[in-house]
């Protein structure tokens, strides 16, 4: 049966959107972590454990810059305390967290010993992490059951990386099958040179979408969402874009050098102005029920076991998500649970 969660912004209403989610059926509530364009992560998703009792909560997603690997499996762990293990921490190489400050994303090899510590820290191990070793010494012994790790990840280098170490690895692409599906295959290559049983990793999808009759509306809701899954893409000047498939590589090629994170995630910044409506139809859910509920069908097809829903980017009403989810939750969901 498939999984469904929703990225929700850490507004002071956050709380309150969580548990209509919950109510809803949806299983997982994401909080982004950037802490200079919103408010702190885990204060957030600790109100929203104390205003739910079934719903997954997580991050959606943090990185491994602006946090020591200890304090970050300390503030997920008692989060999954406190909510009675229903904690899940989504991370990735890092974004607007790290680029409003400055740092550029952390590459492969420092990332990989950080997931390995904070994984090692979860499951009640002493880890050596940058010439220290230390372990979460209030965390009860044995870890019957580690909060999960779910990486976020666009890059083959950066997929079969999470195929190796992640219990869950989220792609955040365009939402073509044929790109998905090999997406997929990186993962699982992954897995497999790390010798681990394919049935540990589940694997799923960010997923940019706005459900309305008026397609042009659509679009624009998000627009500034669509930008932010090509900027993965285009602001690595080791990628080549010519060997992208062609319409995220044309998307790509405007991007690059003109994303701005002072308008991030934002539809009416200049840089998510450059796509084209071609390719927000091809690369989002945008439109109607039905063709929501065909774009699933050939995504679950490449073995997706979750999807979590991006629903409209910044600035998008509260009403107008609110829509969204209910049409969601009474024309969608049902196909698939």
């Amino acid at each position: 049966m498939a999984e469904f969660g929703v990225l929700v912004l850490p507004r002071p209403d956050a709380p309150q959107e969580v548990k209509l989610l919950e109510e809803m059926g949806f299983d997982v509530a994401l909080i982004p972590d950037s802490q200079a364009l919103a408010r702190e992560v885990y204060v957030t998703l600790t109100a929203c454990a104390a205003n739910t009792s079934r719903i997954t909560l997580g991050t959606g997603i943090t990185n491994p810059l602006t946090r020591h690997p200890s304090v970050t499996a300390s503030a997920i762990a008692s989060l999954n305390d406190f909510s009675g293990g229903r904690a899940l921490l989504g991370i990735g190489r890092g974004d607007s967290a790290v680029r409003k400050i400055g740092h550029e994303i952390a590459p492969l090899r420092p990332y990989r010993a950080y997931i390995e510590a904070v994984r090692g820290l979860l499951a009640g191990e002493a880890v050596e992490y940058d010439g220290a070793r230390f372990e979460l010494e209030w965390l009860s012994r044995p870890v019957q059951k580690p909060v999960p790790v779910d990486m976020a990840a666009s890059g083959p280098k950066n997929l079969a990386l999470a195929g190796e170490l992640a219990d869950r690895t989220s792609m955040w692409l365009p939402a073509d099958v044929e790109l998905i599906a090999r997406a997929a295959a990186s993962v699982r290559a992954g897995t497999e040179n790390a010798h681990r049983d394919p049935a540990t990793m589940q694997l799923g999808v960010y997923l940019p979408c706005f459900l309305s009759p008026d397609l042009s509306k659509a679009r624009e809701q998000v627009r500034g969402v669509a930008a932010v899954g090509v900027n993965f893409f285009a602001w690595d000047k080791s990628v080549r874009l010519e060997d992208l498939p062609a319409p995220l590589a044309a998307e790509a090629q405007r991007l690059r050098g003109q994303y701005s994170f002072g308008g991030h995630g934002q539809s009416e910044s200049a840089h998510a102005r450059l796509l084209s409506e071609t390719f927000i139809d091809w690369a989002c859910v945008v439109g109607s029920a039905e063709a929501c509920v065909d774009r699933l069908r050939g995504i679950f097809a490449q073995g997706i076991r979750y999807v979590y829903f991006v629903v409209g980017a910044l600035g998008t009403s509260v009403e107008d998500r609110h829509k969204v989810l209910k049409v969601l939750t009474e024309q969608v969901l049902p196909h698939f649970k």
